[in-house]
């Protein structure tokens, strides 16, 4: 859901399973409950008609506004734990495991 509240403009389901890391399946299968449970819509690419775009709705957009600051706060907390160095090399590690 943060990669769809990074993205107001929506997302084709194959670039959030790419940008995620997970198959398209799994994707499918998440949007498809978050529609059902209001949180995202569906709608035709007006560029490419053959494609779809997932976005967060209002009520989607309203739960993350709700989420985001305690989640940016439990991770800087868990960063503080860390010397520079150490979280320099926890990003570098992280972006080594991240999907490209």
């Amino acid at each position: 859901m943060i990669v769809l509240h990074q993205s107001p403009e929506g997302i084709a389901p194959s670039q959030l399973a790419e940008k995620t890391g997970v198959t398209r399946a799994t994707i499918t299968t998440m949007v498809k409950r978050m529609v059902r449970d209001g949180l995202t819509t569906v709608v035709i690419d007006q560029e490419d008609k053959r494609g779809k775009k997932v976005s967060l709705t209002a009520q989607g957009r309203q739960f993350m506004d709700q989420v985001l600051p305690g989640h940016y706060l439990r991770i800087s907390t868990l960063m503080n734990r860390l010397s520079e160095d150490e979280q320099a090399e926890l990003i570098r590690l992280l972006t080594k495991l991240s999907p490209k």
